[in-house]
């Protein structure tokens, strides 16, 4: 028999959901047999799937150990820690973090492994010895925003169970997300995209289309020359590619995007400027009206800044 105590950064979870990452080699309907059976046990009493888990509570696993151990992975994972991981704020809570242009969010496959800005900061608190994974259940530190391989800028981190709930409570409500683009096109006034876009999961494309989710986008011209804008987004929703299909279905591509954009425009970035992909920077957040633990970040606001090369293709065209 095995005997897990629950600590806080496994709490306020369903126990089936804190099995399937414990017993993360057990299908879910394993895992409800083996509530049913009695199993698993929580303080040696039967619980039902939705029991949501209290520090404190001792999980009682009856299954053989040899048993045991084929249904859970080795945590046996190499971390990388980047020294030049470019931290823009942390606390006991929180890291906010500036990602490059070209590193993944996190691990696409197992090839992504340690070579991603979620295993980067992983890494980076385990040197801290803020996140020890020998003596984690189930928790790892997470992002809460995804930015593509080739969207540059602010990143949000969360260092225990808690913020990552919070942070996750709090997304859509209380973070104001803003970036700031060029497109191909004169721009004269601020104006909003409003329309729907679906998501093609096995192509990775979205689209405009009736049957997808409510998508808003707020676009505010910074300066206009030589044929092209200058652009801040303000993103109030959060669909895949979201500013990068809605610029381009008012026939304003991003330099770059090689997905969205325009063929000889991309080209001519390329090789001027050895733009590779979107110029596309999450230039900043602020939090507004949060309650509760993490309410110290009201009316916070923090800055990503843009590589060299960026200031250098603003500078070119705009200047």
């Amino acid at each position: 028999m095995r005997n897990i105590e629950i600590n806080l950064n496994d709490e306020e979870q369903r126990i089936d959901r804190f099995l399937k990452k414990y017993l993360d080699k057990a299908n879910s309907s394993l895992i409800q047999k083996f509530l049913r059976t009695k199993k698993i046990k929580v303080n040696r009493k039967k619980v039902t799937s939705n029991y949501i888990l209290k520090k404190g509570d001792i999980i009682n696993i009856f299954i053989y150990e040899e048993n045991l151990k084929e249904l859970i992975s080795s945590k046996e994972k190499k971390y990388k820690f980047i020294k030049k991981l470019d931290i823009i704020y942390e606390d006991e809570n929180i890291i906010i973090l500036n990602k490059p242009k070209g590193l993944l969010s996190h691990a696409a496959s197992k090839d992504d492994y340690g070579n991603n800005l979620v295993d980067f900061l992983i890494g980076y608190l385990i040197e801290k010895k803020e996140f020890i994974p020998r003596i984690e259940k189930t928790f790892v530190p997470a992002i809460v925003n995804r930015l593509d391989r080739n969207t540059s800028g602010v990143v949000i981190g969360a260092k225990n169970a808690f913020s990552l709930r919070e942070l996750n409570r709090i997304r859509e409500n209380c973070i104001e997300k803003f970036y700031v683009t060029i497109v191909k096109g004169t721009i004269k006034k601020d104006f909003v995209i409003k329309e729907k876009l679906e998501k093609n999961k096995e192509k990775n494309i979205s689209s405009i289309s009736e049957n997808g989710k409510d998508s808003i986008t707020e676009v505010f011209v910074e300066n206009t020359k030589n044929g092209f804008s200058l652009l801040k987004i303000k993103l109030l929703t959060g669909r895949t590619h979201q500013i990068r299909v809605h610029l381009s279905s008012k026939n304003l591509p991003i330099i770059g995007d090689e997905k969205y954009g325009k063929n000889d425009i991309n080209k001519f970035f390329k090789e001027k400027f050895d733009l590779k992909g979107q110029f596309l920077h999450a230039r900043s957040i602020r939090f507004k009206n949060i309650q509760g633990s993490l309410s110290y970040l009201n009316d916070k606001e923090f800055l990503a800044p843009l590589d060299e090369n960026y200031k250098k293709i603003i500078d070119e065209i705009f200047n």
